[in-house]
């Protein structure tokens, strides 16, 4: 048995610069003084960003999940879709989706106005970090609350009028792309 103790523990942290930290493994950085522009009382809204099929709503609900139940944050997801289904119970789809459908088009603005609108709601009554200590609400340390629109948001048009609409939120927003080009999956998803 050696008289020597073991070696100490390296803590990596990353620079603002994202240099490499200054030894032998080049993966690890350094972090400096907290200049991140990120806290964990962020308040984020994804902006899910694809052609139907391509796993939006799948990778919606999984990364809800995901920061609900890994960091405690509140998370949730709304889907147009269900908000269209709702508008358009009687349409067949083939008709719903018919550009020279103009009470179509319509009903699909109310429906993503409608899902929008309640996006807004629910970030804006999400609990602050104060509000949180206050009423003893602490979870797991992480304060930010998490929103994630999905829908096609094909159009440069339509990711404007999102991010200007969601300006008075203060949250910040990422778009996710979801792109899928395996005719295999993309038959297997389309029922």
């Amino acid at each position: 048995m050696s008289d020597e103790p073991p070696p100490t523990p390296v803590a990596f942290v990353r620079s603002p610069s994202l240099a490499p930290a200054s030894h032998d493994n080049p993966t690890p950085q350094s972090w400096g003084p907290p200049t991140s522009y990120a806290t964990k009382s962020d308040k984020i809204v994804c902006i899910m960003v694809g052609l139907p099929a391509r796993g939006k709503s799948y990778i919606s609900r999984r990364l809800a999940h995901y920061v609900s139940f890994f960091y405690g944050a509140p998370a949730k997801v709304f889907n147009v879709g269900d908000y269209r289904r709702k508008i358009a119970r009687t349409t067949s789809m083939a008709d719903f989706f018919d550009s020279s459908n103009q009470a179509a088009m319509k009903a699909r603005a109310q429906a993503c106005e409608e899902a929008l609108t309640d996006l807004k709601r629910w970030i804006g009554e999400t609990p602050s970090q104060q509000q949180r200590l206050d009423q003893k609400l602490h979870q797991s340390g992480d304060f930010g609350s998490l929103a994630i629109f999905d829908a096609t948001n094909s159009t440069q048009s339509r990711r404007a009028w999102l991010v200007e609409q969601l300006k008075d939120t203060g949250a910040k927003v990422i778009f996710i792309e979801s792109v899928c080009r395996d005719e295999r999956l993309l038959q297997a998803t389309i029922p």
